[in-house]
């Protein structure tokens, strides 16, 4: 087991590698567009088109100097020339040498940057070096405290690893004309078209606008992303001790920020940084005891992906609630149903929102349960209905305990997702984002040694992004069962019940499959 102090040291290792592998990135971007701008400078075909492919390399190599007045005065004398015989072309030449010196200088403090990175780089090599033996030392201490787990357990954790590769390295393909043909059935006429629209804008331009937020990590919402990792149960006891103690870091929280930032400047070609080892996976048990699968990602790219699940959750939220609000019909059909089951008209011209009528309806429906308010006979039977119900889903997890989050087919989240509104950046992203390369082993004991595989199933448990992708797909599963049965499911997120009439109920289960 790495101790908090070594994982504290690759965290701090990971943030220094990533700013040089960054400004790395940086500089090799910088050199490749330069040296085209430069080549295509040289075939032009007179001094004037030759300057002007040179103003636009400087604006686009160097956005922040579009201010530059000495840029303005460039253009003007460009502009003038055209139309002026009496601007020389040596003024022209002169400032043909002007930009590329800058653009020069810029190459320079790049390469200087570059040397400095690989210094500090090979010191860092020769101090792992150095300490690689008591890390050896530690290792095999660890090795040695590890509890020793019976065969049968042993067998079972073997098994849980087999049904987890068994579904997430095999793809399911879906068609995406079927899947968009289903969906638009679920909006037939003008005003459902209208409500679909809106919803398509809204989300585009929420998406579009996150894309292109150029420093959205700072304190504040750095925090709240620690904070809200720390009370998911998906690191481990280590890592949780290293994000409470960057809590209490004003320093580590910038410079994760900055680091974070930069990433976030370049979302586009953002890629998995997970070496030639991929992503480790591993069970663990949860709090609850049982064993579950789990990746074992990098504390940085678990901030970061956590964070842009929660601003996507953010943004889907309420244009969701909108779309239901304008959509025909949602508040009879796809709140009440064709019916209610205790009677009960919902909408009655209140004013209270949803949660304060569910307050309201549970407390009546507590008060009905009373002996003196209700006939005995009739007391306990919704009760005995729940009771049947989770008994039949804790029974039908033990006998086909495949997850909805490690099977759901990634063509259907890409078609989904083109479907809403979200732009092939966003596509592009989640598409690196699920085909994760994923090693498996050390899962167990015994295993071949395959290496690092891609992903082709399935999303990460329990991250803000299983939360973003189940409810967008399941929010079209819920308005289709209810526009095909009349009924609603009830849902918490994945798991679903059914109540109504038998013969709706089947129908409803039909349809669902």
């Amino acid at each position: 087991m790495a101790t908090p102090t070594s994982v504290l040291s690759k965290t701090l290792q990971s943030i220094t590698l990533t700013k040089i592998r960054e400004l790395e990135s940086r500089r090799n971007s910088y050199e490749t567009r330069k040296r085209n701008y430069l080549n295509k400078a040289d075939t032009a075909a007179d001094q004037r088109d030759r300057l002007e492919c040179l103003l636009e390399a400087f604006k686009e190599l160097s956005p922040a100097a579009a201010k530059d007045g000495s840029l303005t005065n460039i253009e003007r004398w460009l502009t003038q020339s055209r139309y002026d015989a009496s601007v020389p072309t040596s003024k022209l030449a002169s400032f043909d040498g002007r930009l590329r010196t800058k653009m020069d200088i810029q190459s320079r403090k790049l390469d200087m940057a570059h040397l400095y990175s690989r210094l500090l780089t090979e010191w860092m090599e020769m101090d792992q070096l150095s300490s690689a033996p008591s890390a050896n030392l530690a290792t095999e201490t660890d090795e040695d405290a590890f509890e020793v787990v019976v065969e049968r357990q042993r067998q079972r954790l073997s098994q849980l690893v087999d049904k987890f590769e068994a579904v997430v390295f095999e793809p399911r393909e879906t068609s995406d004309s079927e899947i968009r043909s289903f969906l638009d059935n679920l909006f037939p006429d003008e005003e459902s078209q209208t409500a679909l629209e809106k919803l398509r804008g809204d989300i585009a331009e929420a998406s579009e606008d996150l894309m292109n937020e150029t420093a959205p990590f700072d304190d504040e919402s750095l925090t709240n992303c620690i904070k809200g990792l720390l009370t998911e149960d998906i690191l481990s006891d280590e890592k949780q001790a290293i994000l409470r103690d960057f809590l209490e870091s004003d320093v580590a929280k910038v410079e994760i920020s900055d680091v974070l930032n930069m990433r976030y400047s370049d979302l586009k070609h953002w890629h998995w940084d997970a070496g030639k080892d991929g992503i480790r996976v591993m069970p663990r048990a949860g709090l609850n005891g049982k064993y579950r699968i789990w990746a074992d990602d990098d504390i940085l790219q678990m901030i970061f992906v956590q964070f842009i699940g929660i601003r996507l959750c953010n943004i889907l939220k309420p244009i969701l609630t909108e779309f239901m609000k304008q959509l025909p019909g949602s508040e009879t059909a796809l709140f009440d149903g064709d019916y209610n089951y205790d009677g009960e008209d919902r909408n009655d011209g209140s004013s209270e929102d949803d949660d304060d009528w569910a307050i309201r309806r549970s407390k009546r429906n507590k008060r009905s349960s009373q002996p003196k308010e209700a006939p005995p006979k009739k007391s306990g039977i919704k009760q005995k209905l729940l009771r049947q119900l989770t008994t039949e889903l804790i029974t039908h997890r033990l006998r086909a305990p495949k997850r909805y989050a490690t099977s759901i087919s990634h063509s259907t989240i890409y078609s989904v997702l083109e479907y809403v509104g979200f732009g092939e950046d966003w596509i592009s992203f989640f598409r690196k984002y699920l085909e994760a390369p994923l090693n498996l082993d050390a899962a167990s004991d015994d295993r071949p040694q395959l290496g690092p595989r891609i992903r082709k199933r399935g999303v990460p448990m329990a991250h803000a992004s299983e939360k973003f992708i189940g409810e967008l797909v399941l929010f079209f599963m819920d308005l289709a069962v209810n526009r095909k049965t009349g009924i609603l499911l009830y849902r918490l997120h994945d798991d679903i019940w059914i109540c109504g009439e038998p013969e709706r109920s089947a129908q409803a289960w039909t349809y669902l499959e």
